[in-house]
């Protein structure tokens, strides 16, 4: 291991990476990962209200539109704070990995409707 922790090839990795790359990444990341993330919570967050019985699916809906709102900036501000950016896909992936198993089992279309 090197002096900042990284192993040779880690750091040849990271040097041949352009430096346009590494705010476009985050860039990406902010915008369209943490939209996928919030869309499939939303999802199961509706289909999960309606599931409960606690409320109707469309109430669901709602409220997980509204703490996504603002849990949708929170995002963002992480991802540019995070050091680490394999952090930021493992947890992006642990999310929408659990948000569609969770529709799946609710009887919900994990495609979106896109298929």
């Amino acid at each position: 291991m090197g002096k900042a922790g990284l192993s040779k090839s880690a750091k040849s990795a990271a040097a041949l990476t352009p430096r346009w790359l590494k705010p476009t990444h985050r860039v990406f990341l902010a915008v369209f990962l943490n939209y996928a993330v919030f869309a499939s919570f939303v999802s199961a967050a509706g289909l999960g209200s309606e599931a409960s019985g606690f409320m109707s699916k469309e109430d669901g809906l709602l409220w997980a539109i509204l703490f996504a709102f603002f849990a949708f900036p929170a995002a963002i501000v992480w991802v540019f704070s995070e050091t680490r950016v394999w952090r930021i896909w493992l947890t992006a992936g642990i999310s929408i990995g659990t948000s569609l198993v969770a529709i799946a089992m609710l009887g919900g279309d994990i495609s979106f409707g896109i298929a």
